[in-house]
């Protein structure tokens, strides 16, 4: 239950951010769907997404609905399928975001280091905190050199934080 919950508050939130923009016509349809999952009916809740997808096949929002649903489904290929498509309409910082994480459950850095770098340059509010990403993903994923590298870089343009010299630490 708590499962539907979450999506329930996911599609909700979406159609949220696209009602604040402006009113996309497939919101009636959208609503529906959220309406079914509540009532944990994944499957057709899928199937509704798609229909929306073949009559709106530029709605991004909607793959990323499918991406979240995916993910909380425990199935990363679909979600990471969904999220490409996203993104392959609009790059948005929280599509990206997904993307890392995705890449990242996967244990697949270098495809979570592409999605982080395309984030970086576009999430001007987080930097700081997308660069100790970075850092971290960079030395898990086995690249220890560059990731101390890229610290030492960052250390001299970033603002000086006990958060970046923990990160440091690990190099």
């Amino acid at each position: 239950m708590g499962f539907v919950g979450f999506l329930f508050g996911t599609v909700g939130l979406v159609q949220a951010q696209s009602l604040e923009k402006k009113s996309k016509p497939y919101d009636a349809r959208l609503k529906n769907v959220q309406e079914i999952l509540k009532q944990g009916k994944i499957g057709p809740g899928v199937d509704s997404l798609d229909a929306i997808l073949a009559d709106y096949p530029k709605a991004d929002e909607i793959y990323f609905t499918k991406a979240i649903l995916f993910a909380q489904m425990r199935n990363q290929d679909a979600a990471i399928d969904a999220i490409k498509a996203a993104l392959g309409i609009q790059q948005k910082p929280e599509y990206l975001s997904f993307a890392v994480d995705a890449f990242k459950s996967k244990n697949d850095a270098d495809s979570a280091l592409i999605y982080l770098d395309k984030l970086i340059n576009i999430d001007e509010n987080n930097t700081a905190s997308l660069k100790r990403e970075r850092i971290m993903l960079l030395f898990n994923g086995g690249y220890k050199d560059v990731a101390l590298e890229y610290f030492l870089k960052t250390k001299e343009i970033e603002t000086p934080s006990d958060t970046l010299d923990m990160v440091g630490v690990y190099c």
